[in-house]
């Protein structure tokens, strides 16, 4: 690469030392350890102690420097974190947050707290996020892993599996409170839900 390619307008400030602009046209493949689309420009920078370069050295130079300072993006790259609006954003964080409640209900120690440093969030946040829905935390996990158990106590296959492991098998850790919440929510114990089921699958 010819260093009379670079523009004398397009040295910029880098480190506290100048840096020119190289810009070249690349094909499809792999460019600085990126996938690069066909016919787009590279813009490679270089510290200005590289330049001058004479004739000989130029293109060792250039190469190697290609490795050792950043590269930039094609100039009409789109920046997606800009393009995409914030509740778009806000909504797909919620969903993820969703589906890693789903997957881990049988976890005993599934806490609100536990859920934001996952997905590296303040607690402030996680909360605004369910309260918007009409939600709270505590309440969304709750609610699922009742259905879960609602779910395995009304399968005929699971007769012989007691509530309490059932229970125990979706995140609650007292029976007593196990069994309140399922009242609270469904209007019976799950022992009677369990004998409602069973005469549903008898007939």
């Amino acid at each position: 690469m010819s260093t009379t390619e670079v523009t004398e307008g397009e040295r910029l400030a880098f480190g506290g030392e100048g840096v020119t602009r190289f810009r070249v046209l690349y094909d499809c493949g792999v460019v600085c350890g990126a996938r690069t689309p066909a016919g787009r420009l590279l813009i490679l920078r270089f510290p200005c102690s590289l330049l001058p370069l004479s004739p000989g050295e130029g293109t060792a130079r250039a190469s190697l420097s290609a490795f050792d300072v950043p590269t930039e993006a094609p100039a009409d790259a789109p920046d997606t974190r800009n393009t995409v609006p914030p509740r778009t954003r806000q909504r797909a964080l919620a969903a993820r947050i969703h589906t890693f409640i789903r997957d881990n209900l049988g976890d005993a120690h599934l806490t609100p707290y536990a859920i934001a440093s996952a997905h590296h969030i303040s607690l402030r946040y996680l909360h605004k996020l369910f309260h918007e829905d009409g939600h709270t935390v505590a309440g969304w996990i709750r609610e699922h892993r009742l259905e879960q158990c609602r779910r395995d106590l009304g399968d005929p296959r699971l007769a012989a599996r007691p509530v309490h492991a059932i229970a125990s098998r979706w995140g609650f850790t007292s029976p007593s409170h196990f069994s309140h919440a399922f009242r609270s929510a469904y209007g019976i114990s799950p022992s009677q839900f369990r004998r409602q089921r069973a005469r549903v699958h008898a007939d």
